[in-house]
């Protein structure tokens, strides 16, 4: 089952478009973008969702935050609007691809530690 997201609750200009990661995981893997307010100066900010979430999670925060920052929110890979790519069978190629997710994870966690004593 496809859920449309509420797109119409975003009022500012902004771009929707897929990013082609070419070869990935398969041939023609796919991203899907929303970017807002691409001329700001300041750093921009960038939204990733976590797992079993799209970007639509986002969809109430689009508006402010984009009026002080260049807006960047896509969906994961085989989530949402993204690709659903075929991931091997192959137990090395899995464990391979967990371990570079817990990193992912890890350095997440890192980063919040670090911005909470800021």
């Amino acid at each position: 089952m496809h859920i449309t997201m509420p797109f119409s609750a975003i009022k500012s200009p902004s771009r929707r478009y897929y990013v082609n990661l070419q070869k990935c995981v398969n041939d023609d893997d796919k991203i899907w973008t929303l970017e807002m307010n691409e001329k700001n100066k300041n750093v921009p900010i960038v939204l990733l969702h976590g797992f079993g979430a799209g970007l639509g999670f986002w969809i109430h925060n689009f508006e402010a935050l984009a009026k002080t920052h260049h807006v960047y929110a896509f969906d994961i890979l085989g989530l949402a609007r993204s690709s659903r790519p075929s991931f091997s069978n192959d137990a090395l190629e899995i464990e391979q691809v967990n371990i570079y997710l817990i990193m992912i994870d890890s350095d997440r966690s890192h980063e919040k530690k670090k911005s909470r004593k800021n």
